[in-house]
């Protein structure tokens, strides 16, 4: 009788995992009635396979599950890997809280995983990372530990589940993520849903995994299904691009195609905030986007939290949005919810700094500005900010070659009144020098959006900037002397009276730090 009750909850699972659970809750909590009643003699495997059934249907029974845990912990030795798989992943999917489950299942599985069926192993993973168990790292662990020679036999929705899993989970495991890369980049894309290609591309932002040739691949893909994306998608897709730093020029001006075509219910706070900040981060058709979605974001600032405030803040500042109303909005909406902003960290305090110096230094005509005690926040955490722990190999050839010019000057130097740190003040002149590297351009050679800001707010502020971009500067010691008098002359007719080199202070113990050797890494 136990196992007949296990069946035809599957049966019924299953059709409700196909669409059709309506009109089935009934049912459902008449199987839960019966499967309690028989509970000690169901075997592990009818045990998986009830509450799997309830919660592909959407069924909740607390009693059920509590007991499903207790009388499975003693009998676990008897499960196979789908068994417990289901286990775990009913749980999570239901939001039952079972810690003494989760513990027995990661003692069952972590020396079994490389046995697993690939299902098991999606479905284990994407559990222990929704769950966020105790367990979920040395899980996860194992899980890595087992992937390589496995991932040929997952299908798209399961290297979807997994790479999921191993980012929410945070298991950054920099070789699982670049094999699972080249294993999704090897593949037919067209098979993989738009879901899944979401999902992964999302994935590997989010683990801050680099994964520029599959994001380039995946690309085209997305590009061509673009119209059946929903918000949520169209978000997920710009914001990994952009976090990821790909000039994807195709893909973003798609999105800022199909945005207006959404319905404006369809999208929450966190979607314009997000489309915000993607579109300012990249360089695409960012003021028109913005703009675009401003009419709409307006009206609705007082839904906005914290972190999502600061972005839009900070997106209007990167594009010189002229809207008022709009920096009105959300300028009040971060006073009315400063305690939160100051509680969600740095990041989103510098944010605020910025779009502060926006409104004094680009847009003083509109009159709008952080309230005082929110912007001394604001600067405070700006100015706490660590510079760059490292010079670059470039950033260092630079300096050298300063030196070898006779100019004194410091690395990674503040400016006080506007919070920035520079790659190098010149000392004694309001001359600042930046070596920037791809990460600052686009695929054209152009500024990205939050690069261009600081060095409009540094010559607003009065500063010479002295740009070195990466494909400009030479190899030869001579050359390299020739093209820094060149630039500086260029902003300060006259050029500079020389001296002796003085690189600042060591950035982790506050001892003076000798001046640089040459370096000899290509540039």
């Amino acid at each position: 009788r136990g196992r007949a009750i296990a069946l035809i909850a599957w049966a019924f699972g299953a059709e409700a995992a196909e669409g059709s659970a309506a009109g089935l809750g009934g049912l459902f909590g008449a199987l839960a009635v019966e499967a309690v009643a028989r509970i000690d003699d169901l075997t592990v495997r009818d045990l998986a396979q009830v509450v799997w059934a309830c919660a592909k249907a959407g069924h909740h029974d607390a009693a059920l599950f509590a007991d499903v845990e207790r009388a499975a912990l003693p009998r676990l030795h008897q499960a196979n890997s789908q068994d417990v798989a289901n286990l775990v992943w009913a749980f999570t999917t239901n939001g039952v809280e079972a810690p003494r489950l989760y513990g027995a299942v990661a003692d069952f599985a972590e020396p079994r995983l490389r046995a697993f069926s690939p299902q098991a192993i999606a479905n284990v993973a994407w559990a222990y990372a929704r769950a966020s168990s105790p367990d979920t790292d040395r899980v996860l662990a194992a899980i890595v530990r087992a992937l390589p020679p496995r991932l040929p036999e997952l299908c798209s929705c399961q290297l979807g589940m997994l790479v999921w899993a191993l980012a929410k989970g945070g298991a950054h495991h920099a070789p699982a993520f670049a094999a699972i890369a080249d294993e999704i980049r090897g593949r037919n894309l067209e098979v993989f849903s738009d879901v899944e290609l979401v999902i992964s591309v999302w994935a590997f932002s989010a683990a801050r995994a680099r994964a520029p040739l599959l994001l380039e691949a995946v690309e085209p893909e997305l590009v061509g299904r673009m119209s059946r994306l929903g918000v949520q998608s169209l978000r997920n897709v710009a914001w990994a691009y952009a976090r990821s730093h790909m000039h994807a020029p195709a893909l973003f001006d798609a999105i800022a195609r199909e945005l207006p075509r959404r319905p404006a219910q369809d999208f929450a706070p966190q979607h314009y905030a997000s489309v915000a900040w993607a579109f300012a981060t990249i360089g695409a058709p960012a003021r028109a986007v913005v703009e675009d979605l401003g009419p709409h974001m307006a009206p609705r600032a007082g839904e906005f939290r914290a972190v999502e405030v600061a972005n839009v803040l900070w997106s209007l500042a990167v594009v010189l949005c002229p809207s008022e109303e709009l920096w009105r909005a959300f300028v009040a909406r971060a006073e009315a919810i400063a305690p939160e902003i100051e509680a969600a960290g740095a990041e989103a305090l510098c944010q605020l700094h910025q779009a502060n110096l926006a409104l004094q230094l680009d847009l003083p005509g509109l009159g709008v500005e952080l309230p005082p005690a929110l912007a001394r926040k604001a600067q405070e955490a700006m100015a706490e900010a660590t510079p760059q722990p490292h010079l670059s190999a470039r950033h260092r050839s630079v300096s050298a070659a300063l030196h070898d010019t006779g100019v004194v000057h410091d690395n990674e130097a503040r400016i006080p009144e506007l919070g920035y740190v520079v790659d190098m003040r010149l000392r004694g002149t309001n001359v600042v020098v930046e070596v920037n590297g791809p990460c600052h351009y686009d695929s054209a050679g152009r500024r990205l959006p939050a690069t261009a800001m600081k060095v409009r707010h540094l010559r607003a502020a009065g500063w010479d900037v002295v740009e070195v971009p990466h494909w400009e500067w030479p190899e030869g010691q001579a050359q390299q002397q020739a093209y820094l008098e060149r630039k500086i002359d260029a902003c300060r007719p006259g050029g500079l009276e020389g001296g002796v080199v003085c690189l600042g202070t060591d950035l982790e113990g506050g001892r003076a730090r000798p001046a640089p050797a040459r370096a000899t890494a290509t540039i």
